[in-house]
């Protein structure tokens, strides 16, 4: 479709044939019902394993980003867990955490922000942490003391 013969009423018609339907939302509404929890377990059970690794390897605790790298794993945890309570409380069975309770819905969307936030954050200190090693590693190597990184 060329911009240059477009008109009102050729545009509202193009418009309308790309339109989503009510019908369309309302599929993949039903199939989310289904994949949540299986993202939510995935991502829960591969931060854990991500955690255990970082606290049990002795090559990756010596790594400087270690840190970062473990508050990621713990956040996304937190996220994973937030929007699977979520998931519970809308789908399953109705707690008095989310959807009943003014408390829990303010707590529980906080932290899932938070923590999600926390996530783009540990990202770019971990990037950040990595560009000063590649760039300038004798600078970082008197600087920062790898003893940090058993904290």
């Amino acid at each position: 479709m060329k911009l240059a013969n477009l008109t009102n009423e050729s545009f509202y018609k193009e418009v309308e044939n790309e339109m989503i339907t009510y019908e369309y939302l309302q599929m993949i509404r039903d199939f989310a019902r289904h994949f949540i929890p299986g993202f939510c377990v995935c991502g829960i059970f591969s931060n854990s394993m991500a955690l255990v690794l970082l606290r049990t390897d002795y090559l990756l605790k010596r790594l400087a980003s270690n840190l970062y790298l473990l508050m990621l794993s713990l956040s996304g945890c937190l996220f994973l867990s937030t929007v699977f309570i979520c998931w519970v409380d809308s789908v399953l069975i109705e707690l008095p955490l989310y959807r009943n309770s003014e408390f829990g819905c303010r707590f529980l969307t906080f932290v899932a922000h938070m923590s999600d936030f926390n996530c783009v954050y540990m990202i770019s200190w971990v990037s950040c942490d990595r560009a000063a090693v590649l760039f300038r590693p004798r600078w970082f190597l008197l600087h920062f003391h790898l003893t940090f990184a058993l904290i």
